[in-house]
């Protein structure tokens, strides 16, 4: 994998290959150190979610002097978004590795103008990253507070316990603000790779739609990380507090895949109307030639132009049929199957409960 060495903080993607010479931030050397771990990526995420779940149970288990066993649910919610922010983070950063090079056929760059756009790709710069998380953790603090029961701000109120609550959200909403900033800007970024290609190739599928999958799994995973909320914390949807972040969130991601996608759908719907227009141009002039041959009475040529006009034909029905929009079945079909499974199962059990009266 071409690692984001040479990737500074502050400068601005798709730089020229003429650029200074740059470096790695924070977050980029441990993203790449995590990768050096001779470890499956889920095996290392399972360990952490393990260790995360053990330590807020034990700063919840000082703060309120509470046994430490058996765990509290939201201790292991908290290791199960640390875990999975990283594990989605790793996943897609190999998703657009991935796409990148099967979408290369359509940019011409020589292999230092690739390396300098795959590392833009996957650096996360630190700075604003950081700062997004600050923001996420500052959002749910005074949300949690402001819009919680009587109870919790009595419970916040304890200064014990207001710190262990403090250091758990700053550790959680941490990781997902920086999560949060990391997939917008690949969504941009994805957005912007399309205006580079000097030319696509319609009818290679591998190539044009090379990023629907990264920008399905970007909604995919944000998605999926609020489902264990969902599915078992009761009345989690009468939190103002959760549902006014959670639905922020969502709002934000689905506004960077929309970029993404709209600016996709342009330049994929600019090169097939500049391929019809070339081809209603060829048209046109054959059935000039058609008719002059016409006038002149020269019948023989006639066969030879409409064997021409009827590929031409169906150049055209073939280019009119190919969908702009860069989703494939398998895809709209695979993220389906992530987000409204897990709907309709929450659907189910509710459904059950009330049935049976609890």
């Amino acid at each position: 994998m071409v690692t984001p060495s040479n990737v500074t903080e502050n400068a601005s993607p798709f730089e020229p290959s003429g650029a200074a010479p740059r470096h790695a931030g924070p977050l980029d050397r441990l993203l790449r150190w995590i990768e050096q771990f001779p470890i499956p990526n889920l095996v290392l995420c399972l360990g952490l979610f393990a260790a995360c779940t053990l330590l807020f149970q034990g700063m919840l288990a000082l703060s309120t002097r509470r046994p430490f066993w058996p765990p509290d649910l939201n201790s292991a919610l908290s290791g199960y978004v640390l875990a999975y922010s990283l594990g989605l983070t790793l996943h897609v950063q190999r998703s657009v590795e991935q796409a990148l090079s099967a979408f290369a056929p359509a940019l011409d760059l020589n292999k230092e103008e690739y390396a300098r756009l795959l590392a833009d790709l996957l650096h996360i710069p630190t700075a604003p990253a950081l700062l997004c998380g600050l923001l996420v953790v500052l959002a749910t603090l005074i949300g949690n507070y402001a819009l919680g029961s009587e109870a919790l701000q009595a419970l916040l109120a304890v200064a014990p316990i207001l710190i262990s609550s403090s250091l758990a959200v700053g550790l959680t909403y941490g990781a997902v603000g920086i999560l949060m900033y990391n997939l917008i800007r690949k969504l941009w970024l994805i957005g912007r790779i399309y205006t580079l290609a000097r030319k696509l190739d319609l009818n290679n599928h591998r190539s044009l739609y090379a990023f629907s999958g990264p920008t399905a799994q970007i909604v995919a995973g944000w998605i999926v990380l609020s489902y264990p909320n969902v599915l078992l914390v009761p009345g989690v949807w009468r939190n103002p507090a959760w549902m006014t972040i959670t639905g922020l969130t969502l709002f934000v991601i689905l506004m960077g895949c929309c970029y993404a996608l709209l600016h996709i759908h342009q330049r994929i719907e600019a090169e097939k109307q500049q391929l019809l227009s070339d081809v209603q141009t060829r048209l046109h002039a054959t059935f000039a030639r058609l008719h002059a041959q016409m006038d002149q009475g020269a019948l023989q040529e006639l066969g030879p132009l409409k064997l021409l006009m009827d590929s031409l034909i169906v150049e055209r029905s073939i280019l009119i049929k190919i969908s702009t929009w860069p989703w494939q079945s398998e895809t709209l079909a695979g993220f389906s199957s992530v987000v409204l499974l897990p709907l309709a199962i929450w659907l189910a059990q509710t459904w059950i409960k009330k049935l049976i009266g609890l």
